[in-house]
């Protein structure tokens, strides 16, 4: 008996192998690129028999244990990639010490004890089984994850170095595949390879990160009240094909300016909205955040002579934003009430900011969110309707009814020419027809693509892209800051740096 409790389950291995090879598979069949996806596979099996062996050799608990932890880890990464395209790293961990993050990633109280019933499942057959057993040799593991690991890392570095096109799609599928930082790689090729032609995104970050607005004086030659309305996730496909699901969004072509396909700086609204308010790129997000001093419009605006303020239906507390680009605000944020309602609640307070009569001019920030995932306040994780194509749409036309109450208000400030009105979204969603439910995964149109309106500007050529949104708004404001949207960059979402970029 003694020597069967330091040996390994042939149905706990097989099992292990069987999840690896699932979370694995979206990157297994891409053609050239997909070389060290089998590698990489390989090297993840074997580091999971290594594990499993040295904790079997310490005692048989201790191995079951971790076979059950293992188990939930795969399944939990399997079911995360399929439905949102996103992996169970660090990033997508720390979403969950976010303030309110329940309500922004649109989890339900429900799925911890879905984690803790799979790891107990686990564990029950892990126990039940008495197959017979098998012993690898740790030394055999050790070399065989070792020289998977290097061929898995090597093979990758080579395909990046030489731009083979679908290598960064080809990365992102893989769970648990890390590499170095392109810099690095560009540093351990070039001398043998030849030179590597760095691009800006290659480079390190530095440690300062500052704005035209944030480094010189600036001297406005109108001062009108701006709103900025923000609508969370809301993409330009579902209007474009159905106008009818936004009438007023779509009818401001004949009010002032639309543009029904803007891109997106990224998939995700820490970043949004960190280069809507500052012009700067998200490579800049990071140190921006470890800087903690507030800049951007906000901050250049309130130095200008601005009363600025915001209305919130979530709070944008989300990954520091509030902290870096709305300081110097006076903030209503809703606290409490249906995602219908905390919309409203940012309408009442909108309204109030256009029929004020106070000091001018002022700076409004309104932010709805009734079309972020799971659109509406059914959770999908407990049985609801969330999640569907049905409840974005439903989403859609909700905010689109917030925008209808503000228009008679918008119109009277507008023509008064007291108004510029700037109605946009800070990324789009991906709604089950691409396969995956939400955002902040992959760089597609569905994800990228949205509708940016404008009131009271003075008929100036609006920008393709959010990397121009920020000298626009300063350009409308006599300002002159060299803009160009083009080329378009694309950020893919990370805590603080982008995982990745396409232009």
């Amino acid at each position: 008996m003694k020597e069967l409790h330091i040996r390994q389950s042939r149905f706990e291995i097989s099992v292990t192998w069987a999840l690896v090879l699932l979370a694995m598979s979206p990157g297994l069949f891409s053609g050239v690129t997909s070389s060290f996806s089998w590698f990489h596979m390989l090297f993840i099996a074997a580091l999971a028999a290594l594990l499993l062996e040295i904790a079997r050799r310490v005692h048989r608990l201790l191995g079951t244990f971790l076979f059950g932890l293992m188990t939930t880890f795969f399944l939990v990464e399997i079911t995360c990639y399929q439905v949102t395209g996103l992996h169970l790293n660090a990033f997508t961990l720390s979403l969950l010490f976010e303030r309110d993050a329940l309500a922004n990633i649109g989890i339900s109280l429900g799925l911890p004890g879905i984690v803790v019933l799979a790891f107990g499942a686990s564990l029950y057959l892990a126990l039940k089984r008495r197959q017979p057993p098998h012993r690898f040799r740790l030394r055999w593991l050790g070399a065989l994850a070792l020289l998977m690991f290097g061929l898995s890392q090597l093979i990758y570095g080579l395909l990046y170095f030489y731009a083979v096109p679908g290598t960064l799609e080809t990365q992102r599928k893989l769970a648990l595949f890390h590499t170095p930082h392109p810099y690095h790689i560009g540093k351990l090729f070039s001398p043998v390879l030849g030179p590597h032609e760095n691009h800006s995104f290659a480079l390190t970050t530095s440690d300062t990160a500052t704005t035209p607005g944030n480094t010189v004086e600036l001297t406005l030659q109108r001062k009108p009240d701006i709103l900025l309305i923000v609508m969370d996730s809301l993409r330009s496909k579902d209007i474009i094909r159905d106008p009818a699901l936004a009438p007023t969004l779509m009818n401001m072509g004949s009010r002032g300016q639309l543009l029904t396909a803007q891109y997106s700086v990224s998939n995700c609204t820490h970043f949004s909205m960190f280069t809507m308010m500052t012009g700067l790129l998200p490579n800049h997000y990071g140190a921006a955040r470890l800087n903690a001093e507030p800049l951007g419009l906000t901050t250049i605006l309130a130095q200008s002579g601005y009363q600025v303020s915001s209305a919130e239906a979530l709070s944008l507390n989300w990954y520091d934003i509030a902290q870096l680009l709305l300081t110097p605000a006076t903030r209503y944020i809703a606290e409490t009430g249906t995602m219908r309602e905390r919309d409203r609640f940012v309408t009442e307070r909108t309204i109030e900011f256009l029929q004020s009569q106070g000091q001018s001019p002022r700076f409004h920030v309104a932010y709805y969110n009734a079309a972020h995932f799971p659109y509406g306040d059914d959770l999908p994780i407990t049985g609801g309707k969330g999640g569907t194509l049905e409840g974005y749409e439903t989403a859609i036309k909700d905010m689109d009814g917030e925008l209808a109450l503000l228009m008679p208000y918008i119109e009277a400030q507008v023509k008064s020419g007291k108004l510029l009105a700037i109605i946009t979204a800070d990324h789009g969603e991906s709604v089950v027809g691409d396969g995956i439910v939400g955002h902040s995964s992959a760089l597609t149109n569905e994800q990228m693509i949205v509708p940016l309106g404008v009131m009271g500007g003075r008929k100036n050529e609006l920008p393709i892209s959010q990397t121009g949104l920020y000298s626009y708004i300063l350009g409308e404001l006599g300002v002159s800051v060299p803009w160009q949207s083009n080329p378009i960059i694309l950020s893919n979402c990370d805590k603080e740096v982008p995982r990745g970029f396409a232009s």
